[in-house]
């Protein structure tokens, strides 16, 4: 689990880092940042298991992936953000942004909807 942790962090510190913000939007959960999209895409999928319960089962890798590039096209679309970079580099990056909210979603969040303890 602590790789997978760490690449993550480095992968949402590169994608916040290479935009015009800088660090400081990597904690702002917004549509304005890849890291932002990643943790509001995370805080979905989990608000979905609580609502939805057995809809949502199963499905996570699915809307982990679909949740940010969806933000992020309609970000992109309504000039939110994002406007400096280009679609195809824009969807890598949220794809990869999604996995990331993947992965945090299956180590970090689960566990502490179970109620275990996340490390292990």
């Amino acid at each position: 689990m602590f790789w997978w942790t760490s690449v993550f962090l480095f992968m949402m510190a590169g994608l916040a880092l290479a935009q015009d913000g800088g660090a400081a939007d990597a904690v702002n959960p917004s549509l304005a940042t890849y890291a932002g999209i990643a943790a509001l895409t995370t805080m979905l999928i989990g608000a979905g298991k609580k609502l939805f319960g057995d809809k949502v089962k199963g499905k996570e890798p699915l809307l982990a992936i679909g949740i940010p590039i969806l933000l992020g096209v309609a970000a992109k679309l309504t000039h939110i953000s994002f406007d400096s970079t280009d679609w195809v580099s824009h969807v890598v990056a949220l794809a990869l942004a999604g996995i990331g909210s993947g992965i945090i979603h299956d180590k970090l969040v689960n566990p502490l909807l179970k109620g275990t303890d996340p490390k292990n």
